[in-house]
């Protein structure tokens, strides 16, 4: 439409060739400048490069709640990761794919689209504004079958770390602490079964005082 436009105008100005030129140049660049635009739009997220890549996609949508809050680019990545984990029978990539929608569950980016998640839900079935963080739970409960099946008590405290933070933002204290508890057993697990890894927490001499500490904000009897 704008190049008709221009041809249009041009056909009616009495200006000179060079100055025809300029018009069209300009005119061009606006369109330019017009689909550009467009192509951000047509990205899942705008802020990130288009990939088919399953593993790229949830690392972006990670990138998308937690560091930028923005909760609805984020979720369609995630869907699109889960369909393609799915498609290629990938229980490894499902179980990444879990992990990070339950941390994104339990999100202040979430959070902050309170309104629209209520009014129009979210992506996955069966889950709800008001239902969020014991489906997070849920998620993350799906990772940890297969990092149980694979004795992976690295990822273990990890998981059950995020759970126990899971449930303390849920006000399910008892369930809070005894994750908190599963991670510390995972981690002397992995710490007795690998001795030459250290495990370095700013402000802590080991993860058994970070978890402590931990305990002790959530209301934990410690």
């Amino acid at each position: 439409m704008a190049i008709a436009r221009a041809s249009l105008i041009l056909a009616n100005q009495t200006a000179s060739a060079e100055r025809s030129v300029i018009f069209l140049r300009t005119d061009m660049r606006i369109i330019t400048i017009i689909l550009w635009v467009a192509s951000l739009s047509a990205c899942s997220a705008a802020l990130v490069p288009t990939t088919n890549n399953p593993d790229e996609k949830v690392a972006q949508a990670k990138w998308l709640f937690e560091e930028k809050y923005r909760a609805l680019p984020a979720e369609k990545l995630l869907n699109e990761a889960k369909e393609i984990y799915i498609k290629e029978n990938n229980n490894i990539g499902l179980a990444e794919f879990n992990r990070v929608y339950g941390l994104f569950l339990s999100s202040h980016a979430v959070n902050k689209y309170q309104s629209r998640y209520i009014e129009k839900g979210f992506l996955e079935p069966g889950v709800t504004y008001e239902n969020r963080y014991s489906k997070s739970i849920e998620y993350f409960k799906r990772t940890e079958q297969v990092y149980i099946e694979n004795k992976e008590h690295d990822s273990l405290t990890n998981i059950y770390l995020l759970m126990g933070f899971t449930y303390s933002k849920a006000g399910k204290v008892n369930e809070s602490c005894l994750m908190f508890d599963k991670s510390i057993d995972e981690n002397n697990i992995f710490s007795k079964n690998n001795p030459e890894a250290v495990i370095k927490l700013a402000g802590f001499p080991s993860y058994a005082a970070f978890i402590l500490d931990t305990k002790s904000k959530v209301g934990c009897k410690v």
